[in-house]
């Protein structure tokens, strides 16, 4: 593909990322802020619990194959049908194990109602399973705007019928009907909306072709599933619905916007390298622009998230969460580490380096099971910390080596990360003096207080940057008014 129409797909695709992202995020955030008035923190344990387990099969039915056919060159009419009709029978196997498996699951816990949770839950991945290749067209196109549509719609009419759900009185059972009308509604878009349709037939030769890349991804993807829920899995275990509601939740709310800043770009970009594989110093060039626009972003914001926590979880989550303040805290310094995390993968699926991404995947996953199990000696608070260690261990782990591959030193990376630590350590300073001088004695109302920091930090990280001629600043406001004329 030439290299304008490439950049013009690829600007396509990140601005209708970043709308779905963006608009995801804060309908997944107003439906959770609803949700967590009408229920209490043991519901969300209850279901996390469902999920520690059911969740896994959402890797096993994928298989890696949806990736596989992205990295692919060229793709064929039988490589689809081919992976359609295994993934078919993969999800209509994982649901009957899942079936089989409830009674163990609900013994695990010593929760009968665990039991009729998990039955209900598995059919859930039958949905995911007939889907996954119509969504891997949609995005081997490049074409999110499609994609971005039909995810969005998704979101609003399973959100609507859990909080519903939730109004009507049917506790935990509202969030598992949340999850299973999420991917229902999905399944029928992307088949309304997709012109491709599996045919009836299959070749053994195709998926072998797949193979080797989808199993790394598949091993990768299944090894990261399992290592950051064997921090859910322990404490509903030995600390209860309630407490696993609290951690659970308080995670994955303040680590949204890490989230929707990383999968935008890599969601973008694994499509784009795919198309430039083989030209180095292109690859290099992108990665650490883009690695250096992740950091711009994040940095700022899961800083501020960390110093206004306790603003944050009192406006937002009411009374029955205060206990997650600390957890909220150290969990934004962990999304900001984590989101630089988040291009490394996509490097060594480019590059057709498996092994990497075996190697690599074993270290990390060792350092925050390492972690989990040391931490776990002080509590839930010991296991958060743990995190953040093993965090920190696994980022260098990626800088070291992803300069392997593209040919980069760990002092090269972190130099080019030099502005952002430099901003954003400042912006915090100054947040965190105008909390103790001035918003803790003056301002008594916790949402004007997460307000005024936020607008502060932002206008002070801002000029900075301006100060200092990030690169950053205009290369975002460039990329923006030209994603709006792509659009």
């Amino acid at each position: 593909m030439p290299k304008k129409s490439l950049e013009q797909k690829t600007l396509k695709g990140i601005g209708w990322s970043t709308i779905s992202q963006l608009g995801k995020s804060v309908l997944n955030i107003l439906i959770t802020l609803i949700l967590v008035r009408l229920l209490v923190p043991e519901d969300f344990g209850v279901i996390a619990m469902v999920t520690v387990f059911t969740g896994f099969s959402n890797i096993l039915v994928n298989f890696g194959f949806g990736l596989a056919l992205i990295q692919k060159k060229e793709v064929t009419e039988l490589d689809l049908s081919s992976v359609f009709w295994l993934n078919a029978i993969l999800g209509i196997i994982l649901a009957v194990i899942i079936i089989l498996c409830a009674p163990l699951i609900a013994n695990f816990y010593e929760k009968p109602e665990l039991l009729p949770l998990t039955i209900f839950v598995s059919i859930n991945y039958v949905f995911i399973s007939l889907s996954i290749v119509q969504r891997t067209v949609l995005k081997k196109s490049l074409n999110f705007k499609k994609l971005s549509l039909i995810e969005l719609t998704a979101v609003v009419v399973s959100g609507i019928v859990g909080i519903a759900c939730a109004l009507y009185g049917l506790g935990v059972w509202s969030l598992a009907i949340q999850i299973v009308i999420l991917s229902f509604v999905t399944l029928i878009l992307l088949w309304y909306s997709t012109s491709w349709k599996p045919k009836f037939q299959y070749s053994q030769a195709s998926i072998k072709s797949l193979w080797a890349l989808s199993f790394s991804i598949f091993g990768n993807s299944g090894l990261n599933y399992a290592t950051n829920n064997f921090d859910n899995l322990l404490i509903g275990k030995m600390f209860g619905g309630s407490s696993l509601g609290l951690y659970n939740k308080s995670m994955m709310i303040i680590m949204i916007p890490s989230v929707i800043i990383s999968s935008v770009i890599t969601k973008v970009l694994f499509p784009s390298f795919s198309l430039i594989q083989d030209d180095l110093e292109r690859i290099k060039h992108v990665y650490l622009k883009m690695f250096r626009a992740v950091a711009f972003f994040s940095f700022p914001l899961m800083l501020t998230a960390s110093v206004a926590a306790e603003s944050f979880v009192i406006t937002f989550f009411g009374a029955n969460w205060i206990e997650a303040i600390p957890y909220v805290r150290i969990f934004a310094i962990i999304g900001m580490i984590r989101s630089l995390n988040s291009l490394v993968g996509t490097i060594f699926y480019t590059k057709n380096r498996s092994d990497l991404v075996w190697k690599v995947g074993f270290m990390k996953k060792g350092a925050i099971i390492a972690s989990i199990l040391i931490g776990l000696n002080w509590g839930i608070s010991g296991i958060v910390v743990g995190r953040l260690v093993a965090e920190c261990i696994n980022l260098f782990l990626s800088f070291y080596y992803v300069g392997q591959v593209l040919f980069l030193t760990v002092k090269e990376q972190l130099v080019n990360l030099y502005p952002v630590i430099l901003n954003s350590l400042i912006m915090t300073a100054f947040i965190v003096l105008l909390q103790v001088q001035f918003l803790e004695s003056i301002v008594s109302i916790p949402f004007l207080q997460i307000s005024l920091m936020s607008f502060c930090g932002a206008a002070i990280y801002l000029f900075m940057a301006y100060l200092n001629k990030n690169s950053e600043l205009k290369q975002m406001v460039r990329l923006f008014k030209r994603i709006g004329v792509e659009l």
